[in-house]
C-alpha cells in the first residue's frame, strides 16, 4: 500500500464519485492502480499517460453517503489529503427537457446554483416553498476550459465509443401519447418532454453516439423527481440543465481562505425528469461520465492550477506543476470596474500578508520614465495596459501607506521590502518579463483567484512601480 507522503502534492485530478456503479465505471478507465489510505478513506491511485507525452496523478474516491454534506468532507479531505490541482465530480444526475441533450450525454457545469435552503410557508388554504439559491461561477480555469472544449471534438474524438463507454446505448421507446404512464408533470412539460425525445430518439433512425455540453447546474438535498419542481425551478434559473446532490458541498469545500481549488463537475444523464426512468440508462450513464473524464485526462489538454497556500509563498515555493503566470495573465484577469471596487479593505489584506513575509533593504531606486522602466524589465504592451489602470487607484495606495506611516514609520520599507523579497527570487528561478509581473500578483493576492484581491496586489505593484521602488532601474 502506498503511503498518502508519496503521493501528496502529486495528484493532478481528484475524483470524487458516489454511486458504487458510479465508482466502478471511474476505475475501469485507470490500471495500474495503487491503494492509498488517506486520513478517513482510501484513495486508488494512477499514474496516467497522457497524449502530449506528459504524465499526471489520479485519485479516485467514493463516497458513501449522498447529499452535500458528506460530499463537502470528501473534497475537505481530498484537498488536505492530497492538494490537487484540481476536483472532479463524476456521475450521474436527472436532465431537463431540452433540445440539445437527452438521455446518455454529458453535462459539464459552468455554474452552480445551490438550492438547499428554502421555506415551507402555508399561506391559508395553500402550500407555498419559496428559495433562497445561492452558489456561483465556476473557477476561472473550468471557465477557460468549458470555453474551449465545445472546439475540441477533435482532440476528444472517440471518448464515446463503445470500446469506451463499455456498454451497448440503451433504446429509448417514446410514447405516441403524452397522456401515457411514461409521462408526468403538467400538458405543457409533457409535450416539452415529448418534443425533446423525438428529436433525440427519432423511431426508425439510427441512435446517436452521446455527446456532451456545457450548462449550468442546479444542486441541493433533493432527489427529484417531481416535474413541477423542475419547472420551478426554471423560474430561479431558465439556463439550469441538470440537478443533483452533490456539487454545492463540493463546491464550498474548494473554496479556502488562501483561495479556491478548481471543481469540474462531469455528469452522465440517467434520466429526464418527468420520464419514467429505465434502469439500464442509469448504468451507461455512469460509463459515458467516466469515459468523458478519462478522455479529457489523457488527453493532456487541461489542468487546474491549484492556490498557493501562504505558508508556502513564504517558503519561497510555487505549487507542483504550475509557473507563475498560469491563472493571471496579462491584460486578461483584472478588469477596470475591479479598480473601481477596490478599498483599503483589500488593500489592507495584501499589505497585511506582504509584511508577513519580511526582509531587510537599503535598496534606493532612483526615478524613471515608466516607458523606460517596461522596457528595462522585459514588461509588455498587455502588462503595461495592467499598470495603467493599477495606476489609477495608485492614489488610494498612497493614502493608506500616509496612513498606515503614523502607525508604524518603517511601513512603507516594509512593504517594500517584502514584495522585493520575492522578486529577487523569481529573477533568481531565471523569471523575468511579464511572468515575473503575474508572479509578484499572485504573490501579493495569495494565490487567490478573486479578481479584487488580485486588484489590490496590482495597485500596490502600480504604486511601487511608479516609485521604482521594486522593478529594475
Amino acid at each position: 500500500m502506498t503511503t498518502l507522503a508519496q503521493v501528496r502534492g502529486t495528484v493532478d485530478f481528484a475524483i470524487l464519485t458516489i454511486r458504487p456503479d458510479e465508482y466502478t465505471a471511474i476505475l475501469a478507465n485507470f490500471s495500474p492502480r495503487t491503494t492509498v489510505l488517506g486520513s478517513a478513506c482510501f484513495y486508488e491511485y494512477c499514474r496516467v499517460k497522457q497524449q502530449n507525452g506528459n504524465e499526471c496523478g489520479v485519485a479516485v474516491r467514493r463516497v458513501v453517503d449522498q447529499g452535500q454534506g458528506a460530499a463537502q468532507e470528501a473534497a475537505r479531505n481530498a484537498i488536505e489529503d492530497l492538494d490537487p490541482c484540481c476536483l472532479m465530480l463524476v456521475g450521474i444526475a436527472g436532465g431537463v427537457p431540452d433540445a440539445g441533450f437527452s438521455l446518455g450525454d454529458v453535462l459539464l457545469a459552468s455554474r452552480f446554483y445551490d438550492v438547499t435552503v428554502s421555506a415551507e410557508i402555508l399561506n391559508k388554504e395553500t402550500h407555498d416553498r419559496e428559495w433562497d439559491p445561492t452558489g456561483g461561477p465556476v473557477h476561472p480555469d473550468v471557465e477557460a476550459l468549458l470555453g474551449a472544449v465545445v472546439g475540441w471534438k477533435g482532440q476528444l474524438k472517440g471518448w464515446n465509443a463503445k470500446k469506451n463507454v463499455r456498454q451497448n446505448k440503451p433504446v429509448c421507446e417514446v410514447p405516441a401519447d403524452i397522456t401515457h404512464e411514461k409521462f408526468s408533470g403538467s400538458e405543457d412539460y409533457r409535450k416539452k418532454l415529448k418534443e425533446s425525445l423525438d428529436r433525440h430518439f427519432p423511431a426508425g433512425k439510427r441512435v446517436r453516439n452521446s455527446q456532451y455540453t456545457v450548462k449550468s447546474l442546479m444542486t441541493g438535498n433533493t432527489l427529484v423527481k417531481d416535474s413541477s419542481l423542475a419547472e420551478e425551478w426554471k423560474r430561479l434559473a431558465r439556463s439550469y440543465g441538470f440537478v443533483e446532490m452533490e456539487a454545492g458541498g463540493v463546491y464550498r469545500a474548494a473554496r479556502r481562505p488562501y483561495g479556491e481549488y478548481p471543481v469540474l463537475v462531469i455528469r452522465g444523464l440517467s434520466d429526464i425528469i418527468g420520464f419514467k426512468r429505465d434502469e439500464a440508462w442509469t448504468a451507461f450513464a455512469c460509463h459515458t461520465a467516466a469515459a468523458f473524464a478519462a478522455a479529457l485526462i489523457r488527453s493532456g489538454l487541461w489542468k487546474g492550477t491549484k492556490p498557493v497556500k501562504p505558508a508556502d509563498v513564504a517558503a519561497g515555493g510555487l505549487p507542483t506543476g504550475t509557473s507563475p503566470s498560469v491563472s493571471y495573465s496579462p491584460g486578461g484577469g483584472v478588469q477596470a470596474a475591479d479598480m473601481e471596487r477596490l478599498t483599503f479593505a483589500e488593500i489592507d489584506a495584501v499589505t497585511k500578508f506582504v509584511l508577513e513575509n519580511p526582509a531587510q533593504t537599503k535598496v534606493d531606486f532612483s526615478a524613471l520614465d515608466p516607458d523606460e522602466k517596461l522596457k528595462r524589465n522585459g514588461l509588455s504592451r498587455p502588462t503595461r495596459d495592467q499598470l495603467v489602470m493599477g495606476l489609477s487607484k495608485v492614489h488610494l495606495v498612497t493614502q493608506y501607506v500616509e496612513h498606515q506611516l503614523k502607525l508604524d514609520i518603517a511601513f512603507p520599507e516594509k512593504l517594500k521590502a517584502g514584495f522585493l523579497k520575492e522578486y529577487r527570487r523569481l529573477k533568481e528561478n531565471g523569471i523575468d518579463g511579464d511572468p515575473l509581473f503575474d508572479g509578484l500578483v499572485r504573490f501579493g493576492s495569495k494565490g487567490t483567484h478573486d479578481r479584487l484581491y488580485q486588484a489590490a496586489t496590482l495597485a500596490v505593484l502600480s504604486y511601487l512601480f511608479e516609485i521604482c521602488d521594486v522593478f529594475e532601474r
